[in-house]
Parts: C-alpha cells; structure tokens; sequence
C-alpha cells in the first residue's frame, strides 16, 4: 500500500503508512527507516517482530503543524484522522521527534498517550510509541524487557 497523506488548508500536513500480509510491508520499513535513527539491523528487527505479532500495520510517519497555527486543534484534528483511516489495523506505532522544537507547555508524550500511544524505547532523540494495548508485547518481543 501507498503512503497516505492528509492536510488541512496548507496550515499542517500528516502522512502515514500501511501494510498487511496481503499486500506487504515493504512501505512500513521504508516508513520506519525513513523516521527513525535506527540502524538497519534494528529496523529488520522491528519489522520482523512487528510481521510476526500483527496481520497489520500502521505507521504515522510525519506529523506537522506550521508554528504559526500551533495551538488549534490541528494537531488533534490530524491525529484523529490518522486513528479514523487506520482503525482496520492491527497495531498502530509512531517515532516522536524530541529534537524537533514544541511549543512551550507541550508534551509530544504526553500529546500521543491522549490518544493510546505508549512510550517503548528512546533512541537519539526519538521515542517508539506503540498501540497501548500492545505495549507489554512489544517490550517482550522487541526489547526483551
């Protein structure tokens, strides 16, 4: 499947990818190699745990309000669009970027977990959240925790 994109009126943009065992994975690797920092045995890791645990998968992989229109909604708005589209998925996951400037007050953590996304594992600035619901799974299979 093809990465899917969504804006709002030029003020923000999100973009996410799917794959199933019908149709493949190939657009989630190249989503989380893309996104995160990784190195590539630990990608093929991810993905092999992830193909092994979930018929289907989601990946956000882009996430971005312009300064300017920060603080209405849009975030929320996009967020929500991504949960809507992909509610056929098994497993939803994003990397959040820390080293990209928030606004004062707001916490990207904090931001995702309002809608069932769990911390994993930081690594050079980004944070691998998954589906709440599959957390502990993820911890055991990925991390070994």
């Amino acid at each position: 499947m093809a990465t899917k994109i969504h804006s709002i009126e030029d003020k923000c943009l999100i973009s996410w990818a799917t794959g199933d065992h019908y149709t493949g994975f190939s657009d989630i690797y190249q989503a989380i190699s893309d996104t995160c920092s990784y190195s590539e045995n630990k990608v093929t890791e991810l993905l092999c745990v992830l193909e092994d645990c979930f018929d289907s998968i989601a990946m956000l992989s882009t996430l971005n309000v312009k300064k300017e229109h920060r603080g209405d909604s849009y975030g929320t708005q996009l967020v929500k669009h991504f949960i809507d589209r992909t509610k056929d998925s098994e497993i939803r996951i994003l990397f959040a970027n820390f080293e990209t400037p928030q606004a004062d007050g707001f916490n990207l953590i904090d931001f995702y977990a309002k809608y069932g996304f769990f911390p994993i594992n930081c690594s050079q600035g980004q944070m691998l959240m998954v589906s709440k619901e599959h957390a502990e799974l993820i911890n055991k299979e990925f991390l070994g925790l």
